[in-house]
């Protein structure tokens, strides 16, 4: 696969270099640092895919992408930037002109190991290296043999998002009737934000039988959509043979709240199986969660990339491996209200 590394700084330059090279299948094939040299070097040279940093002279990484999209050229993109507040609304402009992924510098700053920002490159580029290699699994393709058998006896059902999520998470509440287990909506978003999500999904939904909740007094409700409250993590406890979610505040610095694997994994810890599904994400958040589950027996649903606003969330559990289905959110959500009603007798 050809990667090509935009950045001003030499250093970062040739520490990226090094992690793609280390791997035999990626070749870099150029290297700019600035979005000028880079989209007149990508002119020349197309690359499958461009590692480019944000901000830059002459250039910056948001006018590159618009400039490659402008001239439809097929490279992905992915951002690796130092993540600061002044640079939130140029990497949100950056998914939503396509970027796959977004990859804080700050991990190899002072005192975070290099090999964690080396694992988030690669597990990227593996990723990509499968979308060029195979064609992903189309909704078109999903037939009612298959459906048939994605049967699991989950205790719950989570779904997992961020950036880009709530249309997605629209489409499938969309065509879900009635559920014999919890909904859990874990989504990524500061506190006060939840409260928009919610009003504007029952705005829609609430004619279907649906009651759609922020979880504030952390109760799991049967043939409802719990949502997860927005900045703060959220861990699964029992009492009395119930179970319940409690809310704790983030580590200071903790970007993405809540943390939807260490929910996953909390869930798993009590003995219960979760089904999880995947919506559009700025980061890798849930992955590892969704493996735990896979390996117990629940079923992995994954937004298909292509329909997804930020990739980094699908992309990340479809490079690993776990996923059962890849679709657009609609046939998600028929096939999850197929799966229940058949293995529930429904």
């Amino acid at each position: 696969m050809k990667v090509a590394i935009v950045d001003d700084s030499k250093f970062i330059r040739m520490v990226i270099k090094q992690i793609v090279q280390s791997n035999p299948s990626f070749e870099v094939i150029w290297e700019a640092e600035n979005g000028k040299d880079a989209f007149l070097e990508n002119e020349n040279y197309m690359a499958d895919l461009i590692i480019s940093d944000v901000e830059m002279p002459i250039m910056d990484g948001v006018e590159l992408l618009k400039n490659l999209r402008e001239k439809s050229h097929r490279s992905e993109c992915l951002i690796v930037s130092g993540f600061h507040r002044s640079d939130g609304k140029k990497i949100i402009e950056a998914f939503r002109l396509g970027a796959i992924g977004f990859i804080s510098k700050n991990k190899i700053g002072k005192g975070i190991n290099l090999n964690e920002f080396r694992e988030d490159i690669l597990d990227y580029l593996g990723a990509i290296e499968k979308q060029i290699k195979r064609n992903i699994l189309s909704p078109k393709s999903i037939n009612n043999s298959q459906v048939i058998q994605i049967s699991s006896k989950a205790d719950m059902l989570l779904i997992a998002g961020s950036a880009g999520s709530l249309e997605p998470l629209e489409e499938i509440l969309r065509r879900i009737d009635y559920f014999h287990i919890p909904i859990i909506a874990a989504i990524h978003m500061p506190e006060g934000v939840d409260e928009f999500f919610v009003n504007r999904l029952n705005k829609f939904y609430c004619d279907n039988g649906f009651k759609i909740r922020i979880s504030n007094d952390g109760s799991i409700v049967e043939n409802s959509v719990s949502m997860l409250k927005g900045g703060f993590e959220a861990e699964l406890r029992e009492k009395s043979n119930d179970f319940f979610i409690s809310y704790i505040p983030p580590k200071i610095g903790k970007l993405f709240t809540p943390n939807i694997d260490s929910f996953l994994k909390g869930v798993s810890e009590k003995n219960k199986l979760c089904d999880v599904v995947i919506l559009s994400g700025l980061c890798s958040d849930a992955c590892e969660g969704s493996k735990i589950h896979k390996e117990n027996g629940g079923l992995i649903f994954v937004q298909d990339p292509s329909t997804a606003v930020a990739k980094t969330m699908p992309l990340s559990v479809i490079a690993k491996g776990y996923q059962d289905i890849i679709a657009e959110p609609k046939k998600i959500g028929d096939l999850l209200t197929e799966k229940y009603s058949l293995s529930h007798g429904g």
